[in-house]
C-alpha cells in the first residue's frame, strides 16, 4: 500500500530539485577527446629531453589538477625548467 505524502513533507521538499541518475555502464570512453589530448601533450613535451615520468606527471598535474607530479615536478620541484614551450 502506497501512502500519499503529507503536506509537511511536500513543503519540506519544495526547495529541492529532482535529479536524474544516469547509467554510465554503456558509455564508450574512447569517444572522449581527453585521452588524445593527454597523449599528444606528453609526446610534445617529451621532445624537451626529460624522462617519461617527469613528462607524463607534469602533463597529468596540469590537465587534471591531481597534485604534485613525480621526479622533477614532485612535491619539492617546480615547472620553470620546462621552458617557454610548456
Amino acid at each position: 500500500m502506497v501512502r500519499e505524502p503529507s503536506q509537511e513533507l511536500i513543503a519540506a521538499t519544495a526547495p529541492f530539485q529532482c535529479v536524474r541518475v544516469t547509467d554510465m555502464s554503456r558509455v564508450d570512453l574512447d569517444t572522449f577527446a581527453f585521452d588524445y589530448d593527454l597523449t599528444l601533450s606528453v609526446l610534445l613535451l617529451s621532445l624537451d629531453g626529460f624522462d617519461l615520468v617527469t613528462t607524463f606527471t607534469s602533463v597529468a598535474t596540469c590537465l587534471n589538477n591531481v597534485g604534485p607530479g613525480l621526479e622533477m615536478v614532485g612535491p619539492m620541484g617546480s615547472f620553470p625548467f620546462k621552458g617557454a614551450r610548456a
